[in-house]
């Protein structure tokens, strides 16, 4: 029979794994220990070895010490949850500024819904002026919100599409939107119509793309409902309700008491007064006009009844 050599052993002390694992730890450690001892304190070599001792990786540790965070000052906004840029204080009032000047509450009608529709909606405030003609205030602003519950809709692009005889039937239904309601129901398709086609459904376009308060006050004129008192009062109430002011507003916007000046529901019952007296003076002053400048009537004698014509014997 052949012999066959025996393999010479690997583990001549016949160690178990986990025991041969645990020499090669702590021999491992003495000599990372015995390097960092004779590299002294101001040695500047650094094992990257792992090693098994504890102690010593505690020790090492403390040596370092611990990096303590800043503490937050307040605590985490919301925004600073989402990740986003915080604006300093002169900012936020800038933008709170903004909005509030662009969106003012104007009490006009008396109704919050109404009220809240002018506010907030520039078609609907074009139309209330266009509606304001020969009736009240409240009567003229309220028209955009009843327009919505019986059309459904008061936009422009919305209402320019639809059939005119529609229109006029929403206006002329009792209670009536106007005291004229046939006729002003045909200015304010018109109206939504320029707005449709000339400005793309978009009413603030009239303002904002005009050079100048000339410009802007021809652009209001053009509208159906709308002429060239109406148009000056309409740069006074873009100028100081929406924030628009085109070069020039100041000369163009009227010197007179009017809706620009209106805003809570004093202001509204104040500007009344002054608008009523103002036509009663104006009334008063024709008159006057008018006597004076009329030639004064010719007084004819009657003839007598029983007066008999003389003729020729």
């Amino acid at each position: 029979m052949l012999g066959v050599p025996a393999e010479p052993e690997r583990d001549a002390l016949r160690l178990s794994r986990c025991e041969r694992f645990r020499l090669r730890v702590e021999i491992g450690t003495e000599r990372c220990v015995d390097g960092h001892r004779k590299a002294g304190p101001a040695g500047r070599e650094r094992s990257n070895k792992v090693t098994g001792d504890h102690d010593a990786v505690r020790g090492r540790r403390r040596g370092l010490g611990t990096e303590e965070l800043p503490k937050p000052r307040h605590a985490p906004s919301v925004r600073s949850l989402a990740h986003a840029p915080q604006r300093d204080a002169a900012a936020r009032y800038r933008t709170h500024v903004a909005t509030t000047a662009v969106q003012p509450r104007l009490e006009w009608t008396g109704d919050p819904d109404a009220d809240r529709l002018v506010s907030e909606s520039p078609t609907a405030m074009l139309i209330g002026f266009c509606l304001d003609q020969q009736v009240p205030i409240e009567w003229a602003f309220l028209g955009p919100l009843r327009m919505q519950e019986r059309l459904g809709t008061f936009d422009a692009t919305k209402i320019a599409a639809m059939d005119p005889a529609k229109v006029e039937a929403a206006f002329v239904t009792p209670p009536a939107l106007h005291r004229f309601p046939a006729s002003m129901a045909r200015r304010v398709y018109g109206l939504c119509q320029v707005i449709a086609d000339e400005y793309g459904g978009d009413p603030t376009r009239i303002w904002t793309e005009a050079r100048d308060a000339k410009e802007l006050q021809k652009r209001f004129a053009a509208l159906p409902g709308f002429g060239a008192a109406k148009a000056r009062v309409m740069v006074g109430v873009v100028a100081k309700h929406l924030g628009a002011r085109p070069k020039g507003w100041e000369k163009v916007a009227p010197d007179w008491p009017t809706l620009a000046d209106v805003s809570t529901v004093a202001e509204r019952e104040a500007y009344q007064t002054q608008k009523r007296a103002y036509k009663a003076a104006m009334r008063a002053e024709a008159a006057a006009k008018a006597t004076a400048t009329s030639p004064a009537k010719s007084v004819s004698r009657k003839k007598p009844a029983n007066a008999v014509g003389r003729g020729r014997r």
